[in-house]
C-alpha cells in the first residue's frame, strides 16, 4: 500500500512536493552502482557531460552496460529512504544524506554520476568529475532540479521523466526519444 503526503507550506498555496512512501511492503535492497552517478546531459544548445572537453573529463564506460541497479533503486527505495516526487513529474531518493555544504540556485558544484535509460536498464553515460552552474540551464531541466537542496557528500537517485531530459529529439544514438532516465549522482563539491 503506498501514502500520499502532501508537503505543504505555511502560506496556504499549493504543496510544491509530495512523497510517496511504501507502507508495510518490505522490498530486497538495491546494489550498490559501481560508479556514484551521471549528470544528464544539458538542455538544448548546452554540452553533454562526454562532449564537454577536458574540464569534465571523466572516465567513459561501455554503453552496453545493462546493470539495473539505479532503476531499482528508484522503485523500490530502502525501507529508511524516501522517494520523493515533485510537482514537475521528477522523482528521487536520498541514497546518502550529505554533511557538506548544500547546493543551490546559481552555484557552481561538482558531482560523480551514473545514467541509465529507465527502460532497459542501458547505460548511456558516466563521470568521476562533472561540473556544472546549477539552475541556469547549462544542463537537462532534470538536473537542475533534481540536484538542488544535496549536500556535498550526499547520493542522490534521480528519475527524470523525458519531458525534463532530452524530450522528443533524444540525443545522438544513446538516448532514444521520449526516455525516461535514470540517474545516480554524487556531490563531490560546492564551489
Amino acid at each position: 500500500m503506498k501514502t500520499i503526503e502532501r508537503l505543504g507550506n505555511s502560506s496556504g498555496k499549493p504543496a510544491a512536493q509530495v512523497r510517496i512512501t511504501d507502507c508495510g511492503v518490505t522490498s530486497p535492497p538495491a546494489r550498490a552502482a559501481a560508479v556514484p552517478t551521471s549528470p544528464p546531459a544539458a538542455a538544448a544548445g548546452s554540452k553533454r557531460p562526454a562532449e564537454s572537453g577536458a574540464a569534465n573529463a571523466g572516465k567513459k564506460v561501455n554503453a552496453g552496460d545493462k546493470s539495473p541497479s539505479a532503476v531499482e533503486g528508484i522503485d523500490n527505495p530502502e525501507k529508511n529512504q524516501k522517494k520523493i516526487q515533485l510537482a514537475s513529474g521528477l522523482e528521487y531518493v536520498d541514497i546518502k544524506v550529505g554533511t557538506g555544504q548544500m547546493a543551490s540556485g546559481g552555484k557552481k558544484i561538482v558531482v560523480g554520476y551514473k545514467g541509465v535509460l529507465k527502460n532497459g536498464f542501458k547505460e548511456f553515460d558516466r563521470s568521476a568529475n562533472f561540473n556544472f552552474r546549477l539552475g541556469v540551464g547549462e544542463v537537462i531541466k532534470g538536473w537542475d532540479e533534481g540536484c538542488k537542496g544535496m549536500r556535498e557528500g550526499g547520493v542522490r537517485r534521480l528519475l527524470v521523466p523525458s519531458h525534463l531530459g532530452y524530450g522528443r529529439q533524444g540525443a545522438g544514438k544513446d538516448i532514444p526519444p521520449n526516455a525516461d532516465l535514470v540517474f545516480e549522482v554524487s556531490l563531490k563539491r560546492v564551489l
